[in-house]
C-alpha cells in the first residue's frame, strides 16, 4: 500500500477502493441478471448499474483533480461479496 501522507492521499486511496468495487460489480451484475427470473429485480439491478456508471465517472473526475495515479488495485472485499452472491444465486436455482 502506498504511503498515505495527507488527507488527499487518504481520500484518493478510499476513492480507488470504491471505484474498484464498482468496476467489479459492473462486470458481475450483467452475468447475475441473466440468471434471474424476476423482471422487477432485473430492472432494479439495471438501475443500480446505471448509478454505478455515474459514480465511476464522478470518482474518475475527483481522482483526476487530485492528480492521483491511475492504478486501482482490486477490492478484495467486493470480490468476496460478489463471489458469495453468485454462489447463493446458483444454490437457489
Amino acid at each position: 500500500m502506498p504511503a498515505l501522507n495527507s488527507p488527499q492521499d487518504v481520500l484518493a486511496h478510499e476513492l480507488k477502493a470504491i471505484d474498484s468495487a464498482e468496476r467489479q460489480l459492473s462486470r458481475a451484475l450483467p452475468r447475475i441478471m441473466k440468471k434471474l427470473s424476476s423482471d422487477q429485480l432485473r430492472e432494479m439491478l439495471e438501475k443500480r448499474l446505471e448509478q454505478g456508471a455515474t459514480l465511476m465517472e464522478e470518482i474518475d473526475g475527483v481522482l483526476e483533480e487530485l492528480e492521483a495515479p491511475k492504478a486501482r488495485p482490486r477490492n478484495a472485499a467486493a470480490e468476496g461479496l460478489i463471489a458469495q452472491a453468485t454462489d447463493l444465486l446458483e444454490e437457489a436455482q
